[in-house]
């Protein structure tokens, strides 16, 4: 969750008589509200905080110290004026009158006083797991029957909103960055790809999850299988996308061979990764697939040293992935799903997760590693399957 509105409360009464009084207070140099010198002048509210209002993003509720009730009159007692925060049903001091006084009416040093306190009240909100070396962050969204979702290499949270979404229309959700990736922390240590597994089932067990539903695309379909074949009892129904089992049923190109490429090269080969129809003319005719790829280029293109240094890590894990000879170990309906034009991982591998799991299904779509948003039946296809009776 984050912070998704504001209550400012002035230290004055909102009646009538309030008001009056309030006015010849300030003339006669009684009555004071630190807040209200922020946020009018004699008449109206200030030009100049108008425009800070709507820089700070969040709708904003203006009361008086007679409109409070309940929790808001409990937190805001002994700290008028105040500005409240709201997260969900949650609601937490934000700015008391000992950090508005001192401002005299600056409405800019009030406006960076309130960008501090919401970042640091986000920060403070985030819900991590500790896991030792790391701090791993989650969210659980939507409502339904419970999904554990593993993420693709290089994704997060926040570059996988319409996919989280499409899945909590149906699901609750429980997602989180993997570690180097988003929001968790990079260890010092290579992890492994047991090291991804484990920490989506110690999330499990963070929050309460005896078992779940799994869903993993890409990378994430790896780390989905090791999880797999190391707690089958605790996977419910399992969904993997456009992944590979490795060893001797077929590993997905080696991404970590890229960053030595020619920057021609690079482009090249990771054009045909995504689908391997894709060339100039194609994306010519076919706007969408445009828009993948530039959405693919952009997401590439847009990281800081230390998220490309936890990138090369989970990269390094991805090379040692194979459960090949334990995937006998899954014995809950699977759906295994995959592009018909996928040059990262090629149709044949999800042919060989298929035929290792008893209960599986394979299904096949039209376009490459990014399906689920080329073909329309994919995403209704998962959907259906992971909200079917077990």
């Amino acid at each position: 969750m984050a912070i998704d509105r504001l209550t400012f409360v002035y230290d004055a009464d909102g009646t009538l008589v309030g008001e009056l009084r309030y006015v010849v207070g300030t003339l006669f140099g009684g009555e004071h509200c630190s807040l209200c010198d922020i946020t009018h002048g004699r008449l109206r509210k200030r030009p100049d905080f108008l425009a800070c209002a709507t820089r700070i993003g969040l709708p904003i509720e203006y009361l008086h110290r007679n409109d409070l009730s309940g929790e808001l009159a409990d937190i805001a007692r002994d700290h008028l004026p105040c500005v409240i925060a709201h997260d969900g049903d949650r609601v937490s001091l934000l700015l008391g009158g000992e950090a508005l006084r001192p401002l005299h009416g600056d409405v800019a040093a009030f406006e960076a006083l309130v960008a501090d306190a919401l970042a640091a009240a986000d920060d403070a909100l985030m819900p991590t797991l500790d896991r030792g070396d790391i701090e791993l962050y989650y969210e659980i969204v939507g409502r339904g029957p419970r999904l554990l979702v593993f993420n693709g290499s290089g994704g997060s949270i926040d570059g996988s909103r319409p996919l989280i979404d499409m899945l909590a229309a149906r699901c609750e959700v429980l997602v989180h960055d993997q570690r180097c990736l988003g929001r968790s922390g990079i260890p010092t240590a290579q992890p492994t790809m047991a090291d991804y597994a484990a920490d989506g089932a110690a999330l499990l067990d963070h929050v309460g999850w005896e078992t779940a539903m799994v869903f993993g695309i890409s990378f994430g379909g790896m780390v989905a299988q090791e999880l797999a074949v190391t707690w089958p009892e605790r996977v419910e129904r399992l969904a993997l996308l456009c992944t590979s089992p490795g060893g001797d049923g077929g590993s997905s190109y080696p991404l970590h061979t890229l960053a030595a490429m020619e920057p021609a090269d690079r482009a090249r080969v990771s054009l045909h990764n995504l689908d391997t129809r894709f060339d100039a003319a194609w994306l010519e005719e076919h706007p969408t697939d445009r828009a993948l790829v530039e959405m693919s280029a952009a997401r590439a293109a847009s990281k800081d040293p230390e998220r490309q240094r936890g990138e090369v890590m989970q990269l390094e894990a991805r090379r040692g992935h194979d459960v090949w000879d334990r995937l006998h170990r899954i014995s809950c309906p699977t759906l295994v799903m995959c592009g018909e034009y996928d040059g990262l991982a090629p149709r044949a591998n999800s042919e060989a997760i298929a035929s290792r799991i008893t209960h599986a299904e394979l299904r096949s779509y039209q376009g490459g590693h990014m399906f689920i948003a080329q073909d329309r039946s994919a995403s209704r296809d998962v959907l259906d399957f992971l909200a079917a009776p077990t």
